[in-house]
């Protein structure tokens, strides 16, 4: 029996024997959140919900996802993360139980997006934006303009200014790259990536670093979500800029199916879904947009957001499934061209900012190359399907998937130390 069972049976135990109020219940929440986004929910949940006791588990939504899938006997009942592609991903390994709830928008589909999983898994509870997140004095300090779109990010006056999480450490960053992608399209969406990449000051290990070294003037924007760049923020060291196209997807709450008290689970998730919690979720210290449709409307109303249908370009809506198959395959591209890569990456780029336009094009073409085609990428996923390295469980990046792509980096960066050497020659001989 598991831990968490027999500590509660002691506990009804013990209040039977001595003639008292037996133990508050226990529900353990996994969760990607910040201690200041979901320590007032958890207080408001317990003083509506006595005989429960909330224990939270603290995890970037990568690392819970992995803590779910390595510790398969873990004592945990609800998964409360951003990330749409983490649920689909919990889901397809039979994570998450199905429960009955009261909920609204059961059916329901914002922007050309479910709210809540058509199989009853998993439920929206708030809606977020996504974009830069940026310090006004850093900025006009150094002379650079407030981004707009997304391709803002690759300008090369933003060359080292930008941070960034590696999306094998970060649920929000990577819906950030896998959202680029499905909207660009995959050879014009890593080239996005990669000039963005380019352009960095730092890789931190968490979503929050990005917020916390922009607050403090480290380096001066980088992409994230809404709430982490505004939410309880008491200095005027940050602002947060929605990008165009509109990323705006529900982050949710699902029941595992490893808990041994559903219907407690199941309580915390109406509980998230109430009126008076969706009208906190629009508080100055919170910052999330309701799923609530007249809520959503006026939280969307008072930050000028027009939503288009549907919110991602090229006639397509955020693609969960397809993110969940190939999410290691997108880390490993990330990891090998940008994290291990990250100083000859930025001194490459600003080779290429020194050339001039006409010479710097091939050069600029050759560092925005994925280094598989989107084929390929589709192979992978399917010849690892068996085995579930790289696709279904597709959360651990492969170690032959990942040879492959570090062998096509290192001849696409030679090839790139080629031209500009050939480049240098031409210049110097006139």
């Amino acid at each position: 029996m598991p831990f968490k069972a027999i500590s509660s049976l002691a506990g009804v135990l013990a209040g039977l024997l001595a003639g008292g109020p037996a133990m508050a219940e226990e529900l353990v929440i996994l969760t990607s959140f910040p201690p200041n986004f979901y320590e007032v929910l958890i207080q408001k949940f317990e003083q509506a919900h006595s005989d429960i006791k909330v224990e939270i588990v603290q995890r970037s939504t990568t690392s819970g996802v992995r803590f779910l899938l390595e510790r398969v006997n873990a004592d945990v009942d609800v998964f409360w993360a951003s990330s749409p592609d983490a649920f689909e991903l919990l889901k397809d390994r039979d994570q998450l139980a199905v429960v009955d709830v009261a909920i609204p928008l059961r059916d329901g589909v914002v922007a050309g997006y479910p709210v809540n999983d058509a199989d009853g898994r998993y439920f929206g509870f708030a809606f977020s934006t996504f974009g830069a997140a940026y310090n006004p004095d850093y900025l006009t300090r150094s002379g650079l303009p407030v981004p707009r779109r997304w391709e803002d990010l690759t300008r090369p006056d933003y060359w080292g200014h930008i941070g960034i999480t590696a999306p094998s450490r970060s649920g929000t960053s990577h819906f950030i790259v896998e959202a680029i992608l499905q909207t660009y399209g995959w050879a014009d969406g890593w080239a996005l990536v990669f000039r963005l990449g380019g352009n960095l000051s730092t890789i931190t290990a968490r979503s929050f670093g990005i917020a916390d070294g922009i607050e403090q003037g480290r380096f001066g924007l980088g992409p994230s979500i809404d709430f982490l760049a505004t939410a309880a923020r008491t200095t005027d060291g940050i602002a947060f800029s929605v990008l165009e196209p509109l990323f705006l997807v529900p982050a949710s709450v699902a029941v595992l199916e490893r808990s041994d008290d559903r219907t407690a689970a199941a309580r915390f998730v109406e509980f998230l879904l109430s009126t008076d919690v969706q009208l906190m979720l629009m508080s100055a210290q919170l910052g999330r947009i309701p799923v609530i449709d007249e809520l959503r409307a006026l939280a969307l109303a008072s930050r000028g957001i027009h939503l288009p249908e549907p919110v991602l370009v090229n006639g397509a809506i955020f693609d969960a499934k397809l993110s969940a198959r190939r999410y290691g395959l997108v880390n490993t591209i990330f990891d090998e061209w940008i994290v291990t890569r990250r100083q000859e990456v930025t001194e490459k780029w600003a080779a290429v900012n020194a050339l001039p336009r006409d010479k710097a094009e091939g050069l600029a073409a050759l560092l925005g190359r994925a280094p598989i085609s989107a084929a390929r990428s589709l192979e992978l996923i399917e010849m690892s399907a068996g085995d579930g390295s790289v696709a279904g469980a597709a959360f651990e990046e492969d170690p032959a998937v990942a040879e492959e792509i570090r062998a096509a980096v290192s001849a696409q960066f030679a090839q790139f130390d080629a031209e500009l050497a050939r480049l240098t020659i031409l210049a110097d001989d006139r």
